[in-house]
């Protein structure tokens, strides 16, 4: 268990959870109205209004009316077979400390207001759900978190309405500690903070926050509204049990204002949390092949060129990894090769033909990357990489005289049950192209996604008679073309839509967003086909569009 958690610290120290950020004016944006702008809502409008949280009643029917709940065609779902919900992520209110994204005001009314067109928009397009990411903390007073502010409320109420008018399925995700405000996105962050765990009072804070949430909405069908208690949080040490412990008392206050609710919890460190699925708790899941993107290898220091298909190599490895070959189509010219460990662990014998070129030995890096070199030799025709102890490997840089730079990064996903892959045997090509040489050849495809990611949540949620949903799906690089973007998401959403896996787009500004903020229409993005909407300023990046609605 203690090298488990190891891992599990590296990966949620390296690999935070992804959000939209801000870009430059691309040439492919077309002109739209100086004056086309969205305005505040009348509910948004409103000025704070704090009253004690013992004297929080239910939802306004002013704005949740009975003839919206009435029209609503979502009724109550089962948690043993929910709906095949689908859709994007919104960001709107994920934080109250990201004051730098003032930028949307030109087109909205800021970062901090949810929009009813993005609602609109999905409904319009095909898509049934919108898995809103939350920061509890705006629901406070900053000054005194016993007190709330009835105007947040009223927003959230708004939001639930706009659901139940366009029958598109409304998912709150916590993604913000309470009373954070005017502190840091790394304070307030739930997956940077792991003070719900480790702190009584921010934990009866979370608790008090989310009955007051239950009660409120009570009476909301569980086809429009469900609740992800935590996304992607920080647990001390990775401890299941303490997680699933702490978790346990929410969810049963939850159900005791509406034994229906559909509550997800989130899984613990790529670890199911099963206790949470036996009380019943639907559960969700986030992954992604970090390592895709060059700027999260170039951040340490290591070179790459993002390429999809990339080669199914384990991060994680042990003696049980077997040994980790590359053999070449001819030979390697003199150079220098590198291996690039990830935190702590012991490094792998590295040999050349049958000749040692770098000894195990253990390490541990405070900068959470740990190099090792040696000098190449001229022809080499096979490198073998064999393990003594566990590790954790990063990527291994291949550096010839007269030849462009080999990098190959390990795909960095590893199954709920954290057993050690067998590493493959790649052959390098005289072009530089590298192709897996074992049989049957270790593919990362949406059957090997279907069998090592998600197929422990399918099992645990079928025993415990709850559905499991893949709350994230998106990468946010820039580097890949179009067909290797699609290929990529493909891949998972194939894997998800066979199974009748509900799934969330992360997020929604990465292709539908105002025309110079939308994060695949930067200036480094290789996507160039964009289409006005009905939004005023926004456009929608239509090759993501249509791959998405392709799995509705």
């Amino acid at each position: 268990m203690k090298k488990t958690v190891v891992f599990l610290l590296m990966l949620c120290l390296v690999l935070p959870l992804a959000s939209c950020t801000t870009n430059t004016e691309s040439p492919t944006a077309s002109p739209t109205p100086a004056n086309a702008r969205i305005e505040k809502t009348v509910v948004q409008n409103q000025a704070d209004n704090y009253q004690p949280i013992r004297e929080i009643g239910a939802f306004n029917q002013d704005i949740i009316t009975l003839e919206l709940l009435s029209a609503c065609t979502l009724g109550e779902v089962d948690k043993a077979a929910l709906p095949y919900w689908n859709g994007y992520i919104l960001e709107n209110k994920i934080s109250v400390n990201f004051e730098s994204e003032n930028w949307w005001n030109e087109y909205t009314p800021g970062p901090y207001y949810f929009l009813e067109d993005e609602i609109k928009y999905l409904n319009e397009n095909g898509f049934n759900c919108a898995r809103v990411l939350y920061s509890l903390s705006f629901l406070g007073n900053p000054s005194n978190p016993d007190e709330i502010n009835v105007s947040q409320l009223e927003q959230l109420d708004e939001l639930i309405a706009w659901g139940a008018k366009y029958n598109i399925h409304i998912m709150l995700s916590i993604t913000g500690v309470p009373n954070k405000w005017n502190t840091s996105w790394e304070e307030e962050g739930v997956q940077s903070n792991d003070i719900i765990f480790t702190d009584g009072k921010i934990q009866a804070l979370f608790t008090a926050y989310w009955d007051l949430l239950a009660k409120r909405y009570a009476k909301i069908p569980s086809g429009l509204l469900s609740f992800e208690l935590l996304a992607e949080p920080a647990i001390p040490n990775g401890d299941l049990q303490q997680y699933c412990d702490v978790l346990s008392p929410v969810t049963q206050r939850i159900w005791s204002h509406n034994p229906n609710r559909i509550v997800i919890a989130n899984d613990a460190w790529k670890q199911v949390p099963e206790q949470l699925a036996s009380l019943g708790c639907c559960l969700s899941y986030h992954s992604h092949i970090y390592t895709l993107d060059k700027r999260t290898l170039e951040g340490f220091g290591i070179p790459y060129e993002s390429v999809w298909p990339m080669q199914y190599l384990p991060m994680s490895y042990s003696p049980d990894s077997g040994k980790l070959v590359l053999e070449c189509e001819n030979s390697l010219k003199k150079g220098i090769l590198h291996v690039y460990y990830g935190y702590v662990g012991t490094t792998m014998n590295v040999s050349a033909d049958g000749q040692t070129l770098l000894s195990p030995e253990p390490y541990q890096s405070e900068e959470m990357i740990f190099k090792t070199s040696c000098i190449l030799p001229q022809g080499t025709k096979k490198l073998t990489f064999t393990p003594s102890d566990w590790g954790s490997l990063m990527a291994i840089s291949i550096e010839q005289e007269d030849a462009q730079v080999i990098t190959i990064p390990t795909h960095n996903l590893y199954g709920p049950d954290h057993g050690f892959e067998p590493f493959p045997t790649i052959m390098i090509h005289d072009d530089g192209t590298l192709e897996n040489m074992d049989h049957p050849p270790h593919l990362l495809n949406s059957a090997y996604i279907l069998e090592k990611q998600l197929k422990p949540y399918i099992d645990c949620a079928k025993r415990n008679h709850v559905s499991f949903i893949m709350t994230e799906v998106g990468t946010d690089t820039l580097e890949l073309s179009p067909t290797e973007y699609v290929e990529y998401h493909e891949m998972w959403l194939g894997a998800l839509k066979e199974n009748n896996i509900g799934w969330m787009y992360n997020c929604v500004h990465n292709a539908l967003a105002p025309k110079n903020l939308m994060w695949l229409n930067d200036e480094s993005s290789k996507f160039t086909q964009f289409s006005n909407t009905d939004i005023p300023n926004y456009q929608v990046n239509d090759v993501i569009m249509d791959m998405l609605k392709r799995y509705q």
